[in-house]
Formats: C-alpha cells, structure tokens, sequence
C-alpha cells in the first residue's frame, strides 16, 4: 500500500491503483472548502472515499480535537460514518 500526500487529501493506493481517499476539512463553516469536495471529479469516483471534517463542538468534552467522517459513495454523498477524537490533554489516562 502507498500513501501519497495531495494537497488537503491523503490517498492509498495499491499496485499503482487508488483504493481510498482521505479530504480533510479544517473549518466546516468554510462552505467553498466542502463544495471543492463536491466538485471534484476524482474524489466523487474515488473507489472510497472518506471526508474527515474538524469539527469545534463544546457540547462534546471527550477530547481537544473531535473529528467528524463521512463517507461518500453512489447511495449517499453525506453518510456520517463515524466520530473520533484526540484524547483531552492533561487529563487523567485509564
């Protein structure tokens, strides 16, 4: 598997085919960042795709930095897929 950085996006590929691809978005308020998603022809037909969006949510204190994914394929463009997020800094670790 290679990993190449392009851009806001990280792509796998396998024996010089594209397996997944990887768009980060910093600012979810940013609405021309997530249209540019939309636009673009090579991550619309990526065999996977998966969108990873920095999201700011007070409301949620499991960790400093939570990100939202979203995985794009022909039956859905906005499937929330999944939500992680970096562990609080200086707070205790079980």
């Amino acid at each position: 598997m290679q990993q190449t950085l392009e851009g806001n996006r990280i792509v796998w590929a396998h024996d010089g085919a594209e397996r997944v691809r990887w768009p980060f978005v910093d600012d979810p308020s940013d609405v021309g960042a997530i249209r540019n998603i939309y636009i673009d022809d090579d991550t619309v037909r990526a065999p996977t795709c998966f969108v990873v969006v920095r999201q700011p949510d007070p409301s949620d204190d499991r960790g400093d930095v939570i990100f939202d994914i979203f995985r794009l394929n022909p039956d859905s463009y906005l499937w929330h897929f999944n939500r992680v997020y970096t562990p609080p800094k200086g707070g205790d670790r079980e």
